[in-house]
């Protein structure tokens, strides 16, 4: 059995967390050829590690990232986990960073380093010093010490490599019987817990709470609706969670409810006739939105015009953040609209495990 190192920013709900754990229990369904460890940063979900300690894979969980514990300190950390432990592959998930541990990873002798692109827009939020020099040294050093390159869309391919790269491209893989699979009685329960009637348009923003996400966005919407035809459901954690709720309080904005973590998201998604993604940087591929219209394909989904269109199976509107006016027409009119019938072959975990193991062979 082969033995892989996943090297993730965050351990938890993000989407390229969920695109390994759907490998790793597709693998589960099947013969199990490889095992999954995880070098992880703090603030991770610890329920989760948990669970997967108990699956067998051993997690490693770093003070912090290179721009919290610095290059040097990082690089140690990495390169004393790698001489500690044997490992065929790694696989890196952390975008520029992953030079460093691409650099200690070659020093080790791992002879498959694999760099797997998931964003599409980390450039923007950097100062302009980044752009010019720091930037352009990791995407060498990154280019160099990977034996594989890896994205989930073009976009998030040309953010992280060369343009004449040679680019594996591995859509996030999702169990579709799952996410078609909803509890009525949970909707029911969800219904009658939050008031919603037939006649209320439901407004859902999934993922977690932190800068990128956007959520502020999202509140300020919903503070420019009439709270008694809308409501907007908030679901997922994070660092930003607590000074998100505290602005709708202070604010008074009464068609706002935050659900915290919830494990049944597919029945919430299920009530949802819009979906927002107003993330402030561009997205790889942003799962939620695949797993939106699969649940719910009544659902309208609207993005920043920054957002991967390759999430697009049909049902999703791009607007610039720029332009308030043009999402408070869309989400008005998302009952009215008419969606379009998807088709989600290129997602489905049966088909995307097969490709995403076959790079480890």
């Amino acid at each position: 059995m082969k033995k892989i190192l996943h090297v993730v920013g965050f351990l938890g709900n993000g989407g390229d967390t969920t695109a390994i754990l759907n490998v790793l229990n597709a693998q589960e369904n099947g013969n199990e050829q490889f095992m999954f460890d995880f070098i992880t940063h703090d603030g991770c979900d610890l329920e989760l590690v948990e669970k997967l300690r108990k699956k067998g894979s051993n997690i490693f969980i770093l003070e912090g990232d290179v721009r919290k514990i610095g290059v040097l300190k990082y690089y140690r950390l990495i390169l004393s986990i790698l001489k500690n432990n044997k490992y065929d592959i790694i696989h890196f998930h952390t975008s520029f960073q992953s030079c460093v541990g691409l650099y200690a990873a070659k020093k080790c002798n791992v002879n498959t380093r694999i760099c797997h692109s998931h964003t599409s827009d980390v450039q923007r939020k950097c100062s302009k010093l980044k752009k010019i020099i720091y930037l352009p040294i990791c995407k060498l050093l990154i280019n160099r010490y990977s034996t594989k390159l890896v994205a989930c869309s073009k976009v998030a391919a040309d953010n992280l490599f060369f343009q004449n790269a040679d680019v594996d491209m591995l859509y996030n893989g999702l169990d579709i019987q799952k996410y078609k699979t909803i509890d009525k009685n949970e909707v029911d329960d969800i219904r009658k817990k939050y008031g919603i009637s037939d006649s209320k348009i439901v407004v859902g923003q999934v993922g977690r709470f932190n800068d990128m996400k956007n959520f502020e966005y999202t509140i300020d919407l919903a503070k420019k609706l009439d709270s008694d035809k809308y409501l907007f459901i908030l679901i997922g954690s994070g660092p930003l969670f607590n000074n998100l709720e505290k602005k709708v309080i202070d604010e008074s904005i009464n068609n706002v409810v935050f659900t915290g973590k919830v494990k049944n998201v597919n029945d919430y998604m299920s009530l949802f006739d819009c979906h927002l993604l107003p993330s402030k940087y561009g997205e790889g591929l942003p799962v939620v939105l695949i797993e939106q219209q699969i649940v719910n394909d009544k659902c309208i989904c609207i993005a920043n015009d920054n957002v991967s269109k390759e999430a697009n199976l049909g049902n999703v509107s791009y607007i610039s953040i720029n332009d308030d006016a043009k999402w408070i027409s869309t989400i008005k009119e998302c009952k009215n609209k008419k969606t379009k019938s998807i088709c989600y072959d290129n997602f489905d975990i049966k088909n995307t495990a097969i490709k995403w193991l076959s790079i480890y062979n």
